[in-house]
């Protein structure tokens, strides 16, 4: 049990529930304070990757549209949209309207619906 709360990357609930004898019921009912702890660490190391990953295609738009915007086309969400082949990297509520700085120009990126 005390493996599973330190295990890096940490484990889901789900998956040391499986490793033990109990049913899920049971193990939440033995072990409520390792339970928690093992759904925070997991929750907070899922929060980290989901956050990683936003920036990651963050810097990745931000790229496409100076890209775009080196060619002559005005990166709109449409374009890079093209530019990428639909996948960005971010879900639509993910995407948050934010800017990206070219010389004195900005150029305002929404939402990609």
């Amino acid at each position: 049990m005390e493996d599973a709360i330190n295990e890096n990357p940490p484990p889901s609930l789900k998956e040391v529930v499986s490793r033990t004898k109990y049913l899920s019921g049971s193990f939440s009912a033995i072990f409520p304070v390792q339970r928690e702890a093992i759904k925070a660490r997991y929750r907070e190391f899922q929060k980290k990757l989901a956050a990683e990953r936003k920036a990651i295609a963050k810097s990745r738009i931000k790229q496409l549209a100076l890209q775009l915007y080196a060619k002559g086309v005005y990166p709109t969400g449409a374009e890079i949209m093209k530019a990428c082949n639909g996948k960005v990297g971010m879900t639509t509520a993910e995407s948050q309207p934010f800017c990206v700085k070219l010389g004195s120009a900005e150029i305002k990126l929404f939402r990609f619906d």
